[in-house]
């Protein structure tokens, strides 16, 4: 275990609390930052039983964050949050968090996003040919449009 202790550094905890306190999950968290919910585990137990230094810091802060705001905001209001350009859609842990959650959420609005972005990158580089074929894209805003009506929303 030659990187034991240096994993978990201080940045990637900073940017860890910084989802948590944005309203991600821990799990959200922990796939952006590239670690496992033992870790955090372990850092908040550690930090329990310690008066100072880096695992006691790390619970103290865990602690100051108040619960109501470890909710994860819907997918759909991130999803229009990069619609409405609030969100900067190039941005690489954006996208990762995109995937997550279309894979492990199924949310159809992430899936539909990441394919309209790379229709948009691929309409940049190619023209597209006239076909009488629907195409993949249509496709799924169909059914985004169906899953819309059942659920009500």
């Amino acid at each position: 275990m030659k990187n034991r202790g240096k994993r978990f550094t201080k940045e990637r905890q900073d940017k860890w609390f910084l989802m948590l306190e944005a309203g991600s999950t821990r799990a959200e968290a922990n796939e952006l930052v590239g670690v496992s919910k033992n870790t955090i585990q372990m850092w908040a137990n550690r930090g329990k039983k310690e008066s100072a230094g880096p695992y006691f810091e790390f619970h103290k802060r865990l602690s100051e964050i108040p619960k109501r705001t470890r909710r994860k905001a819907p997918a759909t209001e991130l999803v229009s949050a990069v619609r409405n350009g609030e969100l900067d859609a190039s941005d690489e842990a954006l996208e990762r968090l995109l995937v997550w959650i279309a894979y492990n959420e199924k949310s159809v609005s992430a899936v539909k996003l990441i394919f309209d972005r790379r229709r948009q990158v691929d309409d940049q580089s190619t023209s597209q040919e006239a076909s009488g074929k629907q195409s993949v894209f249509d496709r799924l805003d169909e059914l985004a449009a169906l899953r819309e009506r059942k659920t009500g929303s």
